[in-house]
């Protein structure tokens, strides 16, 4: 029998020792200003020090398949530039395990523009990058700062404009030996280790105004006995695999097939 276990864990300062301090959301979009006397530690030194300022966090929805050990997740995050000006650049932080790997990327700046991910060499992409924004076009560039979190820098953000961003990758799950069990861990947020967020932007922080999704299909090789999280209320169904036929399909109805081997859970109202 398998069991399969899904946990949902912000990752604080105290997991790792030391006072807790303030921490950025998974995914978080900041505007970049230009250098200023106020130093903040940000995720890799690399980077100059800036003065940022969060674009508010809309909305939060997650999508993961398990096949197995191998999972395949998908975030779509929406913020918006509610300021009277346009942002020239900002920064969106993106943690993940190590491990995986990012397998696509788009953004949608307002509900015409898409943006997708196009590897080039790093200084070729940098430079295609700023010569967009000289342009006053917009534009995307992620680059993975460290194995366990991408920075994606856009450019050109209108005034009064939404932001979506699509951002998918897999993985490997973690084997718990004490239960035999596999364990699913979604990030919710880039932690201290990244650095600090700036002090107007705490963990107290209000949860997305739209709300946030989490949706888990998992497809075993044996029976799966459980899917649990220690963080989180979820909600489970164990064998209900939803299908339809093509007869069902233009009927417009649904039927389901108990197979053990599947289950599904989605984050509890």
């Amino acid at each position: 029998m398998t069991q399969c276990q899904a946990i949902w864990r912000c990752v604080h300062a105290r997991a790792l020792g030391g006072v807790q301090p303030a921490v950025r959301r998974s995914g978080a979009i900041w505007e970049k200003y230009p250098p200023t006397d106020r130093s903040i530690a940000l995720p890799t030194p690399s980077l100059e020090s800036t003065q940022e300022t969060p674009l508010p966090l809309l909305s939060v929805s997650i999508d993961v398949d398990l096949n197995g050990r191998l999972s395949t997740t998908k975030v779509t995050q929406k913020f918006t530039n509610a300021t009277a000006s346009a942002t020239q650049n900002a920064r969106y932080l993106f943690p993940i395990y190590n491990g995986s790997v990012v397998t696509s990327f788009k953004c949608w700046i307002g509900p015409d523009k898409l943006l997708e991910g196009d590897v080039k060499p790093k200084e070729v992409a940098r430079a295609d990058f700023q010569q967009a924004v000289s342009r006053h076009k917009a534009a995307v560039l992620v680059e993975e700062v460290t194995p366990e979190i991408f920075e994606t820098n856009l450019g050109n953000i209108p005034a009064q404009t939404t932001v979506k961003v699509v951002i998918a990758y897999t993985g490997l799950l973690k084997v718990d030996i004490s239960t035999g069990g596999l364990v699913l861990n979604i990030p919710t947020s880039v932690a201290p280790r990244y650095g600090r967020a700036p002090a107007e932007y705490s963990a107290a922080d209000p949860l997305p105004t739209e709300g946030l999704r989490v949706s888990i299909h998992a497809s075993m090789p044996a029976a799966i006995r459980k899917m649990e999280s220690g963080t989180h209320p979820i909600s489970v169904e164990i064998g209900a695999v939803s299908h339809r036929s093509f007869p069902s399909f233009a009927a417009g109805a649904s039927s389901e097939s108990f197979d053990p081997s599947k289950a599904r859970a989605n984050l509890a109202d």
